[in-house]
This record gives C-alpha cells, structure tokens and sequence, in this order.
C-alpha cells in the first residue's frame, strides 16, 4: 500500500521536547514535536497513583483527547522506575501513545527522586537510509546514535541492536534506571520522527496508514478509526527553531 509522501523530505530535523516538573504529591509531564502538543498530570498519596488527567493541545486526529480516559488505569498503581512495567499495565491500543508515555515517565519520575528535567531529542531527516540521532538532557548531550534505517550502528554497546522488539528489555537490563529512561525517549523520538516521510494531510482518515504501518493507539483501534479524520494543518516544523517548543504549557504552570 503506498501511502503520500512529502516531496522535500530528505533535508530538516525533527525535533522534540519533554519536560517533567516532580514534588512528593504531583508530577507534571509534556511533550511537543511537529505532530503533538500534550500534558499530563499525575497526583500522589503516598506511594500509590491517586489521580491521574491529561490535556490535549495539539494532535493529529480528531479522535486523540478521548484517549485520556483509559489512563485510569494507572489510579491506585504503586511507584515503579520501569517504563516498560508501567506500560504493560495499560493496552497501548487503547492508549494514546504519546499520553501513556508522558504517564509512565512522570510516574517513574517520582520513583526516581527526579525533580525537574527537560528532554530534547533530535532526529534528522534520514539521507540514502541513514541518520544520527541524539539526546540532550537539560542541554546536555546524553546520548547519540548513528543508526543504518532502524538499525543502531554505533556507538557500542547498542551497536547492532535494532529499535523494534527486545530493545526495551534489553536497555532495562544493561543500563540503570535513568539511562534506560533516556533510551526509552530516544527511541520513540526517532520512530515518530521517521513519521515526517509521510505527508499527513493527504490522509484524511488514518486507515490506510495504520494498515499500512501496523501502528496500534487509541485512535486506530477498530472500534475508533472509522470515526477518525485528520486534523488537518495541526503539523508545526521546529527544524530550526527548537527554542520554540513548549513555550506555551498545556498543563498548570503553577506548580
């Protein structure tokens, strides 16, 4: 199935930032990139989930905001520093993949002891199959790949390891919590960022893409994806402006 691509692809850099803010009661976390602008917001007693919401700002299908409805899941759910644990309690096709991320990442936050930290991941556009990819943590270069299509070429230890099934359990069991974390946000960074191949607009419904792509979310679940429809021109470039993103918070700044 062929679906519409971008005629310019080739050329810029997806870019995409998550912050998280974390005090004893509460933990906040938002993202933005090309495609998306979403908050949300965890509450605490104790050691346990008492609630849990999220906002929506900007998103590709009209269908999206309905998803934070089944991130009650996680109400009443201990602290845990695995994203892949906190993840497999949830259904990601009845998630919104981006929501459920922000949720096992403020939840893991707070497990951690982490009080504010701020992601930037860079994911240029891939030229004859190849890219590097890379990391920053408040500023800071974490991390950085050279990957051969969804292949990570360099730098050891990752090098041979492709981005698809394994890579979760496999950065869990090599590196350290927060490492692993790090690795987690980099990988669904480029996987979205590959996203910018395709011309979304030209999809007024996301059927032929999910099918075509195998992406499983909220949006494209069976009983939802006939109801879908994109929105069109939500898609922003933050190529060369990355300062840009987040400007604007979706969730409470008063914190």
């Amino acid at each position: 199935m062929k679906l519409p691509m971008r005629q310019d692809y080739g050329h810029g850099c997806y870019r995409r930032r998550i912050d998280v803010r974390v005090r004893p009661d509460r933990a906040v976390a938002e993202l933005e990139d090309d495609f998306h602008q979403f908050g949300v917001d965890v509450r605490f007693d104790g050691d346990r989930v008492r609630d849990i919401s999220a906002r929506s700002e900007r998103f590709p299908w009209t269908t999206c905001p309905a998803a934070s409805q089944a991130l009650e899941i996680f109400v009443g759910v201990e602290l845990d520093t695995s994203l892949s644990a906190l993840a497999r309690l949830a259904e990601p096709d009845r998630q919104c993949t981006h929501q459920l991320d922000l949720a096992c990442l403020a939840i893991a936050s707070r497990a951690l002891g982490i009080e504010e930290r701020r992601y930037d991941a860079a994911v240029p556009e891939l030229s004859e199959g190849k890219t590097r990819v890379s990391l920053s943590i408040d500023g800071e270069t974490s991390l950085e790949w050279a990957l051969q299509g969804m292949t990570i070429a360099s730098p050891e230890p990752f090098s041979g390891r492709r981005l698809g099934g394994g890579f979760s359990a496999w950065v869990e069991s090599e590196f350290s919590a927060e490492q692993a974390i790090e690795a987690h946000v980099l990988r669904r960074a480029t996987y979205i960022g590959f996203g910018r191949q395709y011309d979304f607009d030209a999809m007024p419904d996301p059927v032929e893409f999910a099918a075509a792509t195998g992406s499983r979310c909220h949006s494209f679940h069976p009983s939802v994806i006939r109801d879908a429809r994109r929105v069109v021109g939500s898609g922003r470039r933050y190529d060369d402006r990355p300062g840009e993103l987040l400007r604007r918070s979706c969730v409470d700044r008063d914190f």
